[in-house]
């Protein structure tokens, strides 16, 4: 954690140290121009007040007189590394005072052009006659450069009395590599942190800025094992982009050993610059070996206060584990109780809500016997009071009537058989299971328009027969519930029972449209419900759910679009699988 700790810290603070240094590079850079401005401006304020003195002290003496000694005195003054020097021009034209070329003194130089083809005395003249002093831009050689002009900034500032204007100039690029010089010279004496410097090459890997004064102006050797290439070369190409940490082998001079460090190293695009600064390793080994004989330490002493404090508290953890795995298992039957009356909670309040269905289905089973048997009695009677009773119409009202009370005999036997608590497994078939289901269900769905749609396959399977066509019925009351207000032009329930890899799959599905799928992972959740409040109770797929499951058995819902008899539905699929 220390090592880890230290190199993050580190790295984070070279990093930023190096940005800082390289965003004030570039706006000493882009001050480049206007610090050359202030410069020859201060220069040329300084020369007017020796211009004026001279004038004022000798103003009895002639014109003549007074520019021999104003030129006399500012002939040989020389400023930014003696480059800079003062120039003097009549309005005309006529050159006063010219120290780099005396031989164009008393010439007139009016119509003189820099590269640019630019009048530069001319227009140096006018905007000084205009504005009384001023700013100047224009192309010219350097010396000793006789093909190529060099940008240059001039300030000229009028003198009336002698009728003439006073100036310097100074080439850009020769400023610039003065604020260059003045960078590295000051970061070359820059320290920070424990014992952290700057360091900086030029694009050839040249050593511009370093703390040891005797490797600037070199390249590191090559000790890297780079073939051809020094190490500052190196650093060079690994400044590219956003800049890049940097591990290499290092003599200190201090000590003349090789140690491991680690710089951050970034391009600084402006003047081909890569800009770095780094840490030792060194320095972590001794804090990690520091912090790990203290921690030793520590731990010799932990270490004996442990095994005193484990020996009181094992036996208290192991009296404690007795009484509470004790507890434990007192709770756990008690909550195995409570799962248990809760799950036949559940299935008697499904069970009761299932009844109330049940009910209104015997109702509309025995609507129709009933009404054969009121109609058929009602008949007979009335041909016997009018002695147009014959044995043939006898015989034909009575069998109406048997088969109507045969018929609600067997309604009230299957009503009987789902209700009656049978909890012994057995074998049924599957088909006929969910036979008995729609026969229970029967009347509602025909009420609806309800058409259903059954593939069967014949299959034995081993469970709760009840408990299975409650699962039933209540899947396909609600396909009917889905259905039943809906305007459609067709309303299908679909039931498909088969056999795959020894196991028994029924799919029940609609062409209802399907559910929501923001809520269709929620359906056979507990107290779940899509009814309003007073139709649903939010039980059946719960309870459905856990008597699959506890058969042995899996059951899943997703949407379905398929296609019958040459037109395309949609709706909500359930697949329950249950093992043969």
């Amino acid at each position: 954690k220390v090592k880890s700790s230290y190199l993050k810290n580190e790295k984070k603070l070279i990093k930023r140290e190096v940005i800082k240094i390289r965003n004030n590079i570039q706006n000493e850079k882009k001050l480049t121009e206007e610090k050359l401005k202030e410069n020859i401006k201060a220069q040329v304020y300084g020369a007017y007040a020796v211009v004026n003195n001279i004038y004022e002290q000798n103003k009895q003496k002639s014109q003549k007189e007074i520019i021999k000694m104003i030129t006399d005195a500012l002939r040989d003054v020389r400023f930014n590394e003696n480059r800079g020097y003062f120039f003097m021009y009549k309005m005309d034209g006529t050159t006063l005072l010219l120290p780099t070329q005396k031989s164009l003194e008393g010439k007139n130089l009016l119509n003189l052009k820099d590269a640019k083809g630019n009048f530069t005395i001319k227009d140096m003249r006018d905007l000084t006659l205009k504005h009384g002093e001023s700013f100047y831009t224009w192309w010219w050689y350097k010396p000793n450069e006789t093909e190529f002009q060099s940008k240059k900034i001039g300030f000229a500032k009028y003198f009336e009395p002698l009728d003439c204007f006073i100036g310097t100039g100074e080439y850009v690029q020769d400023f610039e590599e003065m604020i260059k010089k003045s960078i590295t010279k000051r970061l070359s004496l820059y320290s920070y942190g424990k014992d952290s410097y700057i360091f900086i090459f030029d694009k050839y890997g040249k050593i511009l800025a370093h703390r040891n004064p005797e490797v600037i102006g070199q390249t590191s050797l090559v000790y890297q094992g780079i073939e051809n290439k020094t190490l500052t070369q190196d650093m060079v190409e690994a400044s590219q982009g956003e800049g890049s940490f940097y591990k290499y082998r290092y003599i200190q001079n201090k000590i003349g050993q090789h140690t491991d460090k680690i710089s951050f190293i970034l391009k600084c695009d402006e003047w081909d610059w890569t800009i770095g600064s780094g840490f030792y390793t060194d320095d972590l080994n001794l804090i990690v070996d520091k912090k790990t004989q203290e921690l030793k330490r520590k731990n010799d002493d932990n270490i004996r206060t442990i095994i005193i404090v484990f020996c009181i508290l094992i036996f208290i953890v192991i009296l404690l584990s007795l009484l509470l795995s004790y507890a434990i298992k007192q709770r756990f039957e008690n909550y195995k109780t409570k799962v248990k009356e809760k799950d036949q909670l559940l299935f008697q309040q499904s069970k009761m809500a299932a009844m109330g269905e049940m009910i209104e289905n015997i109702a509309h089973q025995w609507r129709q016997p009933l009404s054969i048997i009121s109609t058929a009695s009602s008949g007979l009677k009335v041909q016997q009071e009018y002695s147009l009773m014959t044995k043939d119409v006898l015989v034909n009202g009575l069998d109406n009537i048997s088969e109507s009370a045969e018929y609600l005999s067997q309604t009230i036997d299957d009503f009987r058989n789902f209700y009656k608590e049978d909890k012994i497994k057995k074998s049924f078939n599957i088909s006929q299971t969910i036979q008995k289901a729609i026969h229970l269900l029967h009347s509602r769905f025909k009420k609806k328009n309800i058409e259903l749609v059954v593939q069967e396959s014949e299959a034995e399977i081993y469970g709760l027969q009840n408990e299975l066509m409650q699962v039933f019925m209540n899947i396909l009351n609600n396909a009917r519930d889905v259905l039943e207000n809906m305007d459609l032009e067709r309303k299908l329930i679909f039931v498909d029972v088969q056999k795959i890899n020894k196991k028994i799959q029924i799919s029940f599905y609609d062409n209802g449209n399907g559910v929501d799928e923001k809520i269709i992972s929620k359906l056979f959740d507990y107290k779940f419900t899509t009814k309003e409040q007073q139709n649903g109770t939010g039980v059946g797929l719960y309870m459905s759910k856990l008597i699959v499951e506890k058969s042995g058995g899996t059951i899943s819902v997703h949407n379905k679009e398929y296609e019958f008899q040459g037109k395309n539905y949609k709706g909500a699929e359930f697949i329950i699988t249950l093992a043969l």
